[in-house]
This record gives structure tokens, sequence and C-alpha cells, in this order.
């Protein structure tokens, strides 16, 4: 989008990893056409449509001024392309420990605060993720008197849907920004089919045993895991990181 006057500056940083997984647990189609089609989600963003959902007001078209992607690059690498010809800033953040842990969140969140006191006064702070994680950066930008735009799923903790101004849920992005057709994207069986094109479970019966060490092991040195970081650590497993690269 060109220079629109009156339109609200905005930033936006995208949390790939959780994004894809989230949207791949929801309909494979879905993450499919965010990791391949950035360039279509992004219109439906500067138009404000995302803004306009709730409110039912006319939307108000948005300059997208940043647009930071963060992701791993050795699960991802197929799918960084496709950022990087819609003009985004790609930033790898590939695993530092031998558990798979990586930097996004934190660097996210560093380069969330530093562009509040940017020379461009950002209106907007799009943030597309659904890791609770966030809370507090979104308190520190309402203190700022910034707009808020967060990625939302039924597992989203309250808290975080109440910090932000605006919460996109998965199903409203899956339709409305990727196009897919709502009818088809949850089976009258619900919850649990196995969406199109997504491996069957017994594929990975195999590994189950390991995952389930992996997530043990975890919790023994952690505590709780929130379960939207729970793809993290399954992700240290063979035969799911392998589910993961090969798509």
């Amino acid at each position: 989008m060109g220079h629109t006057p009156n339109a609200i500056r905005s930033a936006l940083f995208v949390d790939f990893d959780n994004v894809y997984l989230s949207l791949r647990n929801f309909d494979r189609r879905a993450a499919d056409a965010f990791a391949e089609r950035p360039a279509l989600w992004l219109d439906w963003l500067e138009s404000g449509a995302h803004a306009a959902l709730e409110d039912g007001v006319d939307p108000i078209p948005r300059r997208v001024l940043i647009r930071n992607c963060y992701l791993n690059p050795a699960a991802f690498s197929r799918q960084r392309s496709f950022f990087t010809r819609a003009a985004f800033t790609v930033v790898d953040c590939p695993s530092l420990t031998a558990r798979g842990k990586n930097s996004a969140d934190i660097l996210m969140a560093m380069d969330i605060l530093d562009a509040v006191n940017h020379p461009t006064r950002f209106d907007e702070f799009i943030i597309l993720t659904s890791d609770a994680d966030f809370t507090p950066v979104l308190l520190r930008l309402r203190a700022h008197d910034r707009i808020t735009s967060v990625l939302t799923s039924t597992i989203t903790a309250a808290a975080f849907r109440e910090a932000c101004d605006v919460s996109i849920d998965l199903e409203t992005f899956a339709v409305e920004a990727l196009g897919l057709p709502q009818e088809e994207l949850r089976s009258p069986r619900g919850p649990g089919v196995i969406s199109e094109g997504q491996p069957p479970p017994e594929k990975f019966a195999d590994a189950r045993p390991n995952a389930a060490k992996a997530l043990l092991e975890e919790v023994r040195k952690s505590g709780a895991i929130p379960t939207q970081d729970a793809h993290k650590i399954l992700s240290r497993v063979l035969t799911f990181q392998l589910s993961l690269i090969h798509i």
C-alpha cells in the first residue's frame, strides 16, 4: 500500500513458528496459505478489516511501516523466501540449545519495545502470536497509548486477550485474511479431527514415548508448561521435526 492520508501507522511483528503451528493444528490449508502467501493477509491487515470486526465500523486503512518475521531457519527455510519476497525483514532465530529453544520471543519483545521510541510514532502494534508471554509487552504498549492487535486461539490466556485492543481469532483469520471457506474449516465430527493434508496420527505412534519423555523432563526442569508452548518441546523429537520440515 502506498502513502494514504490519515492511515494508521502500524508496526507488524510475526512469530512465524507460533502462528504456523497454531494454524496447522487448526487446518493445514490455512497454515500453508499463511506461510506461502503473506502478501494476501498483509493486504487484509492494511485494509484495517481486522480492527473493524468487533466494532462493526468502517475499516481505517493501515500503513504497515515495519514488517518483521521471526522464524527458525532450520525448520522453515523453504517458507523464509516467501516473506523476503513480500518485503518482510526476516529475523532468523535458530535453536540455541540441545532442547531446541530459540530466542524468537525475546528478540520480538526487544524489537517491539525499541519501536516504541522510534522517530516514527507508530499508532498500532500488530503482534501475530498467541503466546501469553507477550502480555507484559501489551501492557507496556497500552501505557504508551498504542493500539495493539494480536492473534488468539481457543486456548489463549484470558489476560492476554484483555491486554490487547483487537484480538483476531484463528478461524476469523483463516476465513477473512486467508480466504478459506468457513464451512470447510471444521469437520462436524468435532474437535480432534485431522484436517485435510495433515499426516495420520499413526505416523507418530513410535514417537509418542519420546515425546512424553521430553514433556516430562521439561516439567521437572521448569514446572508447568503453557499449552501453547507444548509444540516447541515436541519439535525436539525427530519425528515431529521431520513432519514440520517436509511439508
